[in-house]
């Protein structure tokens, strides 16, 4: 069975405010990794 990786970035309580989200989700797509971004990946809808 082949590995799925993935990047989960959240954006929320200031933090899309002060990284570059831009350049951050770069890095994981550069490698061919799946990269997703929430504003909220602590809430219900975020988890899921």
């Amino acid at each position: 069975m082949d590995k799925k990786y993935g990047v989960y970035i959240c954006t929320g309580c200031g933090i899309g405010d002060t990284l570059d989200m831009e350049a951050l989700v770069d890095v994981p797509d550069e490698e061919g990794v799946n990269c997703t971004t929430h504003p909220f990946l602590c809430s219900k809808e975020g988890v899921n």
